[in-house]
């Protein structure tokens, strides 16, 4: 069992299934620019545009890429669902502090949200939130900091190698869902789930009990 006072969870993977359109919508930028597809697979899920753009075509404008994959982004995530367990589990939460860290725009996260049938966090920390990008700690702390709860006492659920790292980066415990099949169980994540249905999540005077 698992004992925090807060949860923040990642939202591509973790609660919403987006391989399909992120995969999608990589492969055709590369094919754009003639670029090889397979380097950006292994370490697109959970990283900003901006970083993946930055390492294999440093020569494009930055900033007019990541406007069109934005356009693009938003029209792929109209068909995203929710990870098994995740509606009647964010539903139940009840009291218990939480929120979102996502690289991707407010805007995005909002659609994708909308498309999965889920709540939407008073918390939810965007790309337009943080300078940094995942693994940087920034994403994590900032989420710690506006549920104005200590790093060490949120509990991070994630599923890509750059959140679980950004996470414990941040000092903060961090729990790692298969669902995606992202990556094998990293080092340092307390625990592993296949998805949200193997998950209860009870909240017992201020303490929050995850097993």
């Amino acid at each position: 069992m698992l004992v925090t006072k807060a949860l923040l969870f990642d939202l591509d993977g973790t609660l919403v299934d987006t391989t399909m359109a992120v995969e999608t919508l990589w492969k055709a930028w590369a094919d754009k620019h003639k670029i090889d597809a397979a380097p950006i697979f292994a370490e697109m899920h959970g990283t900003h545009g901006k970083v993946i753009i930055a390492k294999y075509a440093p020569h494009l404008d930055i900033k007019s890429e990541i406007t069109q994959l934005l356009i693009d982004e938003e029209k792929l995530s109209h068909n995203v669902i929710a990870v098994p367990g995740a509606k009647q589990m964010l539903e139940n939460l009840g009291e218990v502090p939480w929120g979102i860290v996502t690289m991707s725009s407010k805007r995005v996260a909002l659609t994708k949200l909308k498309a999965a049938g889920l709540p939407v966090p008073h918390i939810l920390v965007t790309a337009d939130d943080v300078l940094q990008s995942k693994p940087d700690p920034a994403p994590y702390l900032k989420g710690a900091q506006w549920l104005d709860i200590e790093p060490q006492n949120c509990l991070v659920f994630e599923d890509a190698q750059a959140g679980i790292e950004s996470g414990i980066n941040a000092g903060m415990p961090v729990a790692q869902i298969m669902h995606a099949g992202h990556c094998e169980q990293i080092n340092g994540t307390l625990k592993t789930f296949t998805n949200w249905t193997d998950i209860q999540i009870n909240m017992d005077n201020n303490a929050v009990y995850v097993k």
